[in-house]
């Protein structure tokens, strides 16, 4: 399945099993030629439909399938796609300017990692960065309001620290997670 948003403030389903595509097989050995396929807007499904009032700027899939979250403005929400409804809200104090799902490959997972083994959501929204983990990504980890603008937020797991950038600016500060000091800063002259 793929999910998009957009300007239209609607969150659509598209299921891409129901798609076949077209192939042609290649001459003298060679790999066969897939042609694009456009999928029209009316064989998707809306989730939510009405709920966003602002563009959607980022959708997440959590590591439950049956999990989306977008962020719409200074919004976060979470939606089931079974029952196609929010089943969750959370306002922020400003608009969302980062979204996403930072992850380890299994192998690679520890429950000593931030997250306890799970993604962790890592949202950046004026001055406050947050991280959100569990089967849904709905379990609050950490709220943090920092002292500048936040365009961006990543996160290292294992290392256990997070890096903003400058809202405006050149810079990116890295913060220790334990108890979010100050630990590096790099800028661009």
């Amino acid at each position: 399945m793929i999910a998009t948003g957009g300007f239209e403030k609607k969150l659509r389903i598209f299921d891409l099993q129901e798609q076949k595509l077209d192939t042609t097989p290649g001459i003298n050995g060679a790999e066969p030629t897939v042609s694009p396929v456009t999928i029209p807007t009316s064989d998707a499904f809306e989730i939510g439909e009405g709920t966003h009032t602002q563009p959607i700027k980022f959708i997440v899939w959590a590591i439950d399938p049956n999990v989306l979250i977008t962020a719409s403005g200074d919004t976060l929400r979470w939606f089931d796609l079974p029952s196609r409804s929010c089943i969750r809200t959370e306002k922020l104090d400003a608009e969302v300017t980062s979204c996403e799902l930072v992850s380890l490959a299994p192998s690679h997972s520890t429950p000593g990692d931030i997250g306890g083994g799970l993604p962790v959501l890592a949202v950046a929204a004026g001055k406050t960065v947050c991280f959100w983990s569990g089967p849904k990504a709905d379990q609050e980890l950490k709220r943090m309001t920092l002292t500048h603008g936040i365009a961006s937020v990543g996160l290292d797991i294992k290392g256990k620290k997070f890096v903003v950038g400058e809202e405006p600016g050149t810079w990116a500060r890295v913060y220790r997670w334990d108890d979010v000091s100050e630990i590096g800063m790099l800028s661009r002259p």
